[in-house]
């Protein structure tokens, strides 16, 4: 299967497109470390990552695309609205728990994939 067909299964499963945008970035990222620690999840795995995270009943409109290296994901809203790449602890995978990182994914990957403890 395609990555492109593996972002397809993974609009099915979630029930919904997501945005082109980060479709090319998770086609352009995923599979790789980026930064320092961050892994952007490959296209084949995104399913699996935010099935095993339970992203859909903790952080429903929202999905896990990579994570930190150090137990926190790194979430996105599907439809890019609103834009800001965020982190959250596995453990506590709430949105009035998230961090922002960037505005956007753009942002984050000219910050070279920085973040803030």
């Amino acid at each position: 299967m395609s990555e492109s067909e593996h972002i397809e299964a993974f609009e099915q499963w979630l029930g919904s497109p997501i945005a082109s945008a980060l479709a090319v970035f998770i086609e352009e990222y995923g599979g790789s470390f980026v930064g320092e620690q961050c892994v952007i999840y490959a296209p084949a795995d995104l399913r699996e990552r935010n099935e095993c995270y339970e992203t859909r009943q903790y952080c429903p409109g929202w999905i896990t695309i990579g994570d930190d290296g150090g137990g926190r994901a790194v979430m996105v809203s599907p439809t890019l609205s609103p834009s800001g790449v965020f982190l959250v602890d596995h453990g506590v995978m709430t949105e009035d728990c998230f961090l922002q990182v960037a505005g956007d994914l753009s942002e984050w990957a000219r910050l070279g994939f920085r973040y803030t403890d």
